[in-house]
C-alpha cells in the first residue's frame, strides 16, 4: 500500500494533520474515518491493514486539539467546527480517487461528529458507519464531571477537565491497552466547552433519528464500559432508513476494531461496503 500524509486548514485556520492509505491496485471506494475523543487516526492500523489490501482507500485526520493537529487539547468553541472540518476533509478525500463511492465512519465521539454531519448534509455519501455510538455515555462522562463542565463552560470555556480512561477499557488485548496507556499522542484533557457541546450534539442527534435515510451500519462491543450499547440500540431502532444493520460483538469492549476478534469486525465492514458500492 501507499501512504500519504499532510496538513490541511480546518475551521478558524487550525492546521490539521491527515493520513491516507491507498492500495497498490485500483481502489473501489474511499473510507473516511473520524476517530474518538483523546486519540488519533494513527490508532486505526487494524482497519488500514484489513481494508486497504481489499481495495479500499482509508483516510482520516487528527481532529482539532488531538494528536498531531493544532489547537488546545480536546477543545472547541462550537460543534460546528467539527462539522466544517468533516466537510473540508471529505472534499480532500474525494480528490484521492475522483468518482469513487465515499463512506464515512466515526468511532465514539467521532460517531457523534459523523451522525451530526450526515443529519445536516448526507449528500455524496454511499453510506455511514457508527462504532461505539456515544449517545449514552457511561464511564466516559461521569455525572460529577458533567456538572463541572456545565458550570465552567459558561464562565471559562477553555477550562481543562482531566478524564483518564485506562487502556483496559478499550480492548481486552493487553498489547492494545498498553499501547494506549503509553501513547504520547493520547490525551485525557477535555475542555468544559467541548463537554457541553458534546451534550448538545447528543440531544440534537437523538431528536432527529427519523431523519436518517442513508444506508447505515452500527458496530458496538457488547461489554463496552464507556458508552451504552443499549443506548445505541434505542437510537438504531428510531432510524427511518430501510437499509440499516447493527453488529454487536459478544464480550467486546469499547473498540471492536482493536479487540482480539478485530478481523471479524473488519470483515463485516468490508462486506457491508462491498454491498453498497454502485
Amino acid at each position: 500500500m501507499k501512504e500519504q500524509t499532510g496538513r490541511f486548514e480546518g475551521t478558524n485556520g487550525l492546521q490539521l494533520y491527515w493520513q491516507a492509505w491507498l492500495p497498490d491496485g485500483s481502489p473501489k471506494a474511499i473510507l473516511v474515518v473520524i476517530h474518538g475523543a483523546g486519540e488519533h487516526i494513527g490508532r486505526y492500523g487494524n482497519m488500514v491493514n484489513g481494508l486497504v489490501p481489499a481495495g479500499f482507500i482509508v483516510a482520516g485526520y487528527d481532529q482539532r486539539g488531538h494528536g498531531r493537529s493544532e489547537g488546545q487539547r480536546a477543545h472547541i468553541d462550537s460543534w460546528d467546527e467539527y462539522r466544517q472540518d468533516v466537510r473540508t476533509f471529505l472534499g480532500m478525500a474525494r480528490q484521492l480517487a475522483p468518482g469513487l463511492p465515499v463512506f464515512l465512519y466515526g468511532h465514539s465521539q467521532g460517531s457523534l461528529a459523523v451522525l451530526d454531519y450526515v443529519l445536516h448534509d448526507p449528500s455524496g455519501l454511499a453510506g455511514v458507519m457508527s462504532s461505539g455510538t456515544a449517545l449514552e455515555p457511561l464511564d466516559a462522562a461521569p455525572p460529577h464531571l458533567v456538572l463541572v463542565a456545565k458550570v465552567m463552560s459558561r464562565i471559562m470555556p477553555g477550562f481543562t477537565i482531566k478524564q483518564p480512561l485506562p487502556g483496559a477499557s478499550v480492548s481486552h488485548d493487553p498489547q492494545v491497552a498498553k499501547a494506549y496507556d503509553e501513547d504520547p499522542l493520547v490525551c485525557w484533557d477535555r475542555s468544559a466547552r467541548w463537554a457541553t457541546e458534546c451534550l448538545s450534539a447528543i440531544d440534537f442527534i437523538k431528536s432527529h433519528g427519523t431523519d436518517l435515510n442513508l444506508p447505515i451500519l452500527f458496530l458496538h462491543g457488547e461489554s463496552d464500559p464507556l458508552v451504552s450499547v443499549a443506548g445505541a440500540q434505542r437510537f438504531f431502532a428510531q432510524i427511518s432508513s430501510t437499509d440499516k444493520t447493527m453488529h454487536i460483538y459478544p464480550g467486546d469492549l469499547h473498540e471492536p476494531h482493536n479487540e482480539f476478534d478485530f478481523d471479524h469486525v473488519i470483515a463485516d465492514i468490508a462486506t457491508w461496503m462491498d454491498l453498497h458500492i454502485q
